[in-house]
């Protein structure tokens, strides 16, 4: 991997990486996926995912969908 890649990102890499079997299983959902790599990543690269900076839901930077 590049160098310029902070080690907080690479350490999701890896723990993706480790866990990509239980991530093809039926019982795996696109929930999970979200919270478990997915919007700690846009945190890692500064996004505002949890309102942590005081702004109303209505600018969060990800909203994240219900399930259908």
């Amino acid at each position: 991997m590049p160098k310029h890649i902070p080690d907080k990102i690479l350490k999701l890499i890896e723990d993706f990486k480790k866990s990509s079997d239980g991530l093809y299983s039926p019982n795996y959902n696109e929930t999970e996926l979200r919270t478990d790599y997915v919007n700690p990543l846009f945190a890692k690269l500064g996004w505002n995912i949890n309102i942590e900076q005081g702004y109303s839901q209505t600018h969060r930077e990800v909203i994240n969908e219900a399930m259908v």
